[in-house]
């Protein structure tokens, strides 16, 4: 039976039944819908398509359809017939009927799903909707919640499990210095899946419960949902952000054979540096000497390392040599010695004092990841097989541009822009589902929807595993 909702101002009183009640004119025989919805409401977790009706052109229908036929004029052509649909007495959640087209005998209409019910409301809800506080990430705070296994009620549904294992060694080596050691920035906010079903569920207009899911064992389940480019967040990006020039030149520097021919290359105009970052830290905790404290200490990112840098060069006469830009980076959680990220090397032929050589050194890493408390200079090196001359010219420049941030001491974290924005809340619905090996099933009462779960354990079906939700 389909029942078309009486808020219509054409609906008049000559087809309504004694209990105030508009009923379509519906032959059994082509609806033909009990076996789809029957499987619909007991075995299945997916929105099935649109159901397809042919409806005769009776005086009771044509009273409440016309107005619906898609294509012609009129405050509601083309728009949903509010209706009722029900099958025996259950009340089926198709409220949505769609006139297509008509003839002289017959209304062609779909039966759609309404928006508010459980699964479409499942279905268009994002997770990255469902709310979460901040976090703020600090080891205090990750000591604090991981101290506590089992989620509790009004308390933090996020747990940090490590992610990264590659630091677990107990074999010295010349760069190691650290060997079994795991840090914050190696774990990764994985959240209840008990929290994420109650607040689901909740959104949909139900409440939710589980004996299982309620145990001590349930509330210690957790789940990974984060987006695949986790970090990728402008606010904490841009605290990564680095843009710095020099904007004076160097004297003319006269380089014998046995001298150090290293510089550390000095950029004095700090263009952008948000999260205060560049000669930032103490670099006296490091064993390295830092010319006037030309670095940066970054909080870890993924992303654009760039420099540019221009010198220009002198002998007396014509000798071959060349120059040498490097990216090094030190971490004393990782290496005791620096590392080269990158160097680029232009050989040239140096001329006379008097014929200066102007060198343009361009040294770039994409996607460059670099851990957390890491420090990141420029270094150039100069050679040649005789005393050479050099200056270090103005304009030269290192940039930072991050694509993603790798959550360090003092970041806060949003959950909702870490959250795969792709995924819904039936989508992880379904996967938990698949997670048990559960089959649902559901009983209908006047106010509640009754579910089970069956958890399969070990090859043994198991019926430990009960949810009530409750309209």
């Amino acid at each position: 039976m389909i029942e078309v909702q009486i808020i219509y101002t054409f609906i008049t009183g000559q087809f309504v039944d004694s209990n105030g009640k508009y009923f379509l004119d519906v032959d059994p025989e082509q609806l033909r819908i009990t076996e789809r919805i029957n499987n619909f409401l007991i075995d299945k977790l997916e929105i099935p398509s649109a159901i397809g009706l042919t409806l005769k052109r009776t005086p009771r229908n044509r009273r409440a359809l016309e107005p619906f036929i898609n294509g012609q004029s009129g405050e509601y052509a083309g728009k949903a017939c509010k209706v009722v649909a029900y099958l025996g007495d259950i009340t089926l959640p198709f409220t949505d009927l769609f006139v297509l087209s008509s003839d002289d005998t017959t209304y062609t209409a779909e039966l759609k799903l309404g928006n508010s019910y459980w699964l479409v409301k499942a279905q268009m809800l994002k997770l990255n909707a469902i709310p979460f506080d901040l976090i703020q990430f600090t080891a205090a705070n990750i000591s604090t919640v991981n101290n506590v296994g089992a989620y509790v009620d009004g308390g933090s549904p996020i747990r940090f499990p490590h992610v990264n294992w590659g630091q677990l060694t107990n074999k010295a080596n010349n760069t190691n210095i650290q060997q079994n050691a795991l840090f914050t920035h190696d774990m990764r906010p994985f959240v209840s899946i008990l929290y994420v079903l109650r607040k689901g569920f909740a959104a949909c207009g139900m409440a939710f419960s589980s004996p299982l899911l309620e145990s001590d064992f349930g509330r210690r389940l957790i789940a990974y949902h984060l987006r695949e480019d986790y970090g990728n967040v402008q606010t904490n990006n841009n605290r990564r952000t680095l843009q710095v020039a020099s904007t004076t030149e160097s004297a003319l520097i006269m380089l014998e054979d046995d001298d150090n021919k290293i510089f550390i290359l000095p950029f004095t105009q700090i263009y952008s540096d948000p999260g205060n970052n560049y000669t930032g830290g103490s670099p006296e905790v490091f064993t390295h000497t830092f010319q006037n404290k030309f670095f940066y200490r970054t909080p870890g990112f993924i992303g654009t390392i760039r420099v540019e840098a221009k010198f220009e060069l002198r002998s007396r006469y014509a000798v071959y040599g060349g120059v040498k830009v490097r990216i090094m980076m030190i971490n004393n959680n990782y290496s005791n010695v620096p590392l080269i990220l990158k160097e680029v090397d232009i050989p040239v032929t140096y001329n006379t004092l008097y014929q200066p050589l102007i060198i343009t050194a361009v040294c770039e890493i994409e996607n460059a990841t670099i851990p957390p408390l890491s420090i990141l200079y420029i270094e150039s090196e100069q050679y040649a097989d005789d005393t050479i001359h050099v200056k270090i010219l103005k304009q030269n420049t290192f940039s930072i541009t991050p694509s993603r941030s790798l959550y360090s001491e003092g970041d806060t974290i949003n959950m909702a822009d870490e959250l795969d924005p792709n995924m819904s809340f039936l989508d992880v619905l379904k996967g938990y589902i698949h997670l048990f090996d559960a089959k649902p099933t559901r009983v209908f009462s006047e106010r509640t929807v009754f579910s089970k779960f069956r958890l399969r354990l070990l090859g043994t079906t198991c019926s430990v595993m009960s949810i009530n939700v409750s309209l």
